[in-house]
């Protein structure tokens, strides 16, 4: 990685011990690497129940986010207002989404509860 590489917003930033394993998943499972304050924009989100919910279980509960920067979509896992982990973009959930996408888009927009 060259110097030109670092952004420089991650000077003194730090990612909390409780959130490393979102993002290491994050990583291994789609390759992102979030920006300084792309995970806090998440986590509002899903705080403020404005993120855009695909699937709800006794597990907890699925949202989708797509980043502006490079236009990647990734699922997140949370569990109330606790950001869990990087869910895999397994079949059913992927479909879900395509599925219910194309309805975001006509009926109401999306681009507050999706983009990050």
């Amino acid at each position: 990685m060259a110097n030109d590489d670092f952004d420089d917003r991650w000077l003194n930033a730090v990612i909390g011990r409780e959130h490393w394993h979102f993002h290491k998943r994050l990583f291994e499972r789609y390759g992102i690497v979030l920006a300084p304050g792309e995970f806090s924009r998440i986590h509002k989100l899903i705080v403020s129940r404005r993120a855009y919910l695909v699937d709800k279980s006794r597990e907890g509960s699925i949202y989708v986010f797509k980043l502006n920067r490079t236009h990647d979509e990734f699922f997140v896992m949370a569990v109330g207002d606790r950001v869990i982990s990087a869910w895999p973009p397994i079949p059913q959930v992927v479909k879900k989404w395509k599925a219910e996408k194309k309805e975001v888009v006509l009926e109401r927009g999306y681009q507050r509860h999706y983009f990050i």
